[in-house]
């Protein structure tokens, strides 16, 4: 065999060991109106150096300069532009001056229009906005928690630490009724993971929803995060609810995802686009490749003001794109290697100091999940029935 030819076969055919940008992340402030209970952005937020709290004008459009110049070296197929935060509603001056100059941008081999999305918390609604979004065809991802007595556990108001669910819930219906499209983010926690099929079944005959991402919980520093629960406690109930939302025709996409590479035989170089393919740019215009070290700053560099600064050249960027399982000792020998991606990378950093080790939430994830797979296919085809074995 050749010499170095596992090394040879990753650069040319795995496109994610180099930084090819399609997703870049605005975070429009790092203010929130809300103070949930386990939050990374403001759990990861470094008070000893004073900062930019909220994305001027001038540093958005540098932003979407910088994009656009990196568009035209990829020339993705699809590309996204989301709107985080912080709460990004509280920046709408941002929103309003931004969300039509994207439209404008254009790249060579251009296939899809870039994909517009804000996540917000839904606490906030502007009419005008919302017409804005219409018009321009930005989808709205709403963060609930479930139903009431899951939602207003951990959702609470900055300001009297009141749940939240009945307001989020009444702006969520004026959006569905304006046309635009929405989705709904839900984070698992000790606080609703027993209850995800309830959860889900909620969502979507109660709500109308027919996409939802259960997110699975993130590390926060000195074990910070109150509701945390492993993957291992919760992965049966995830599945159960992704198969119940099957049969609504709606989609769970965290295990949609997976599933389909599963099923297509398609290697899972990545979890995430932080691996090389996203652009996180900070309110004062600094970048990195990952929004939950926004707070922190950690693996940020460089600022989009500086007309010479290319994000695809920094040693950061370089070895995240880098780091996927197959380049990975502590992986190499899984037997899952090929559909995990590597899990979440700032999971991987908070839990052991270095990008290059697990994600302590996959490993037991994809487990249950291939699992649950197995014993569904078991089930289906009238094995289980035929041999007695569930």
């Amino acid at each position: 065999m050749k010499e170095n030819f596992e090394k040879e076969w990753l650069e040319n055919n795995c496109p994610q060991t180099k930084v090819t940008f399609d997703t870049m992340y605005l975070v429009t402030t790092m203010d929130c109106n809300l103070a949930c209970k386990y939050c990374v952005v403001l759990g990861n937020e470094n008070y000893s150096t004073k900062r930019i709290n909220t994305m001027e004008i001038e540093t958005g459009i540098a932003a979407l300069n910088l994009f656009k110049k990196q568009l035209a070296k990829t020339q993705p197929e699809n590309c996204r532009i989301t709107f985080y935060g912080g709460e990004p509603l509280l920046n709408q001056k941002l929103l309003f001056a931004l969300i039509p100059k994207i439209r404008e941008i254009t790249y060579p081999n251009m296939s899809n229009p870039i994909e517009i999305v804000i996540i917000t918390n839904g606490y906030l609604y502007n009419p005008e906005l919302t017409e804005l979004c219409k018009k321009h065809n930005v989808d709205i991802a709403i963060s609930i928690d479930g139903k009431r007595e899951h939602h207003d556990m951990t959702r609470v108001t900055s300001k009297t630490l009141q749940g939240t669910f009945d307001q989020v819930i009444k702006n969520l219906k004026k959006y569905q009724e304006s046309g635009l499209n929405i989705g709904i983010t839900t984070t698992i926690g000790q606080h609703n993971y027993k209850s995800l099929p309830e959860i889900g079944e909620y969502f979507v005959k109660e709500l109308g929803i027919k996409f939802i991402e259960f997110q699975l919980p993130c590390l926060v520093p000195n074990d910070n995060n109150p509701y945390w629960v492993s993957t291992e406690e919760f992965v049966q109930k995830l599945m159960e609810t992704y198969d119940l939302l099957q049969s609504y025709d709606a989609i769970e996409g965290t295990t949609y995802r997976r599933i389909k590479d599963f099923a297509r035989g398609k290697i899972r170089f990545t979890d995430c686009g932080a691996a090389g393919s996203q652009l996180v740019i900070a309110p004062d215009g600094m970048m990195g490749p990952c929004h939950s070290f926004v707070g922190s700053r950690t693996f940020f560099e460089g600022n989009v003001k500086d007309k010479n600064c290319d994000p695809s050249e920094m040693d950061n960027f370089i070895e995240w794109a880098k780091r996927i399982p197959l380049n990975m000792e502590i992986c190499i020998d899984c037997p899952f290697i090929s559909l995990c991606g590597g899990g979440c990378i700032y999971n991987s950093y908070i839990a052991s100091g270095t990008i290059w080790n697990k994600d302590p939430q996959m490993c037991s994830y994809i487990k249950g999940m291939v699992d649950w797979i197995l014993k569904d296919l078991w089930k289906k085809t009238g094995m289980s029935e035929k041999y007695g074995i569930s």
